[in-house]
């Protein structure tokens, strides 16, 4: 009974992450079940003053399958950054039409964007929500009404870009740029990244170096890059390398979620922690019933 219901928490890691019920019901129940065939069988057995294996192998298997409902709060917290995450690009999405009017008036001015953006605008902080609030520097004006609502979408992806920018130029490569499309919930490996960078700077009609890890986004790429993600996440799948290597594993996690990265892991580890505890406690079996039990005259 113990391997069956071991069995019934393993198989909740293959199931969607966004099904709550259905993990729920996967997580939960092998524990009450266990914990109740423990008491039970605990209960039958001669009391004694030392350690029983039964009841040891018992309680590791119990401990499993509690770590396993740990898991499942572990996911749907995670689960909830990444809706968190997704809803900022939904956003940035959503103020494309300022966006793009914004990259149309800088070029106009012949500045890039950054500039364009710090020239033009103010941004001062609302204490009491800890909000961005960005209006027209004094003495400027715009062809355009810009929004309050659509530019703090923007200024965050300004805000994203500065703090991974580590040159002086303003600049970021693309393990920058990876690890800033994660704060929007966007999760492509290094040589995936390196392919949709290549691809969106050719079409927009500029050259890159024959050695891609050369290139290196602006302000304005990252941000128009941004708005057409999807179209180049998936373009640059063909950029995925084999799993069967060193390599190949660490691009493969660089590719999925947080919350797929802790169900992949849970995966391998749970069957492998059962069958060493297994063989571990079948392997002591006769040491432990002989030398380690003792009951109660």
């Amino acid at each position: 009974p113990a391997a069956v219901f071991a069995s019934i928490s393993y198989s909740q890691f293959w199931v969607d992450a966004n099904s709550a019920p259905a993990r729920a019901t996967l997580a939960v129940i092998p524990v009450l079940i266990m914990r109740t065939m423990f008491s039970s069988v605990y209960s039958s057995l001669p009391q004694g003053s030392q350690h029983m294996w039964l009841s040891d192998f018992l309680f590791t298997i119990n401990l499993m399958v509690a770590l396993g409902a740990v898991e499942f709060a572990l996911i749907q917290h995670l689960c909830q950054v990444e809706k968190r995450r997704a809803a900022r690009l939904q956003n940035l999405s959503s103020a494309r039409s300022t966006a793009e009017r914004l990259f149309s008036e800088a070029d106009m001015q012949g500045m890039p964007l950054l500039d364009f953006l710090n020239s033009r605008y103010s941004c001062k902080s609302r204490s009491t929500v800890g909000q961005m609030r960005c209006t027209l520097s004094e003495g400027q004006h715009s062809n355009f009404e810009v929004k309050e609502v659509d530019f703090a979408f923007i200024q965050f992806a300004k805000d994203v870009f500065n703090h991974m920018s580590r040159t002086e130029e303003n600049l970021i490569n693309a393990s920058e740029l990876r690890k800033s499309l994660r704060t929007f919930n966007i999760y492509i490996s290094l040589p995936r990244t390196l392919h949709a960078m290549g691809m969106f700077l050719r079409d927009i009609g500029q050259e890159t170096p024959l050695d891609e890890v050369e290139i290196t986004f602006s302000l304005a790429h990252f941000t128009k890059l941004l708005l057409v993600i999807d179209k180049y996440s998936l373009a640059s799948a063909s950029a995925r390398r084999k799993t069967c290597t060193g390599a190949g594993i660490v691009h493969l996690f660089q590719s999925v979620s947080p919350s797929r990265t802790v169900d992949i892991l849970a995966r391998i580890v749970f069957p492998i922690a059962y069958i060493f505890v297994t063989i571990f406690y079948y392997a002591f079996l006769g040491t432990w019933k002989l030398d380690r039990v003792t009951y109660d005259s």
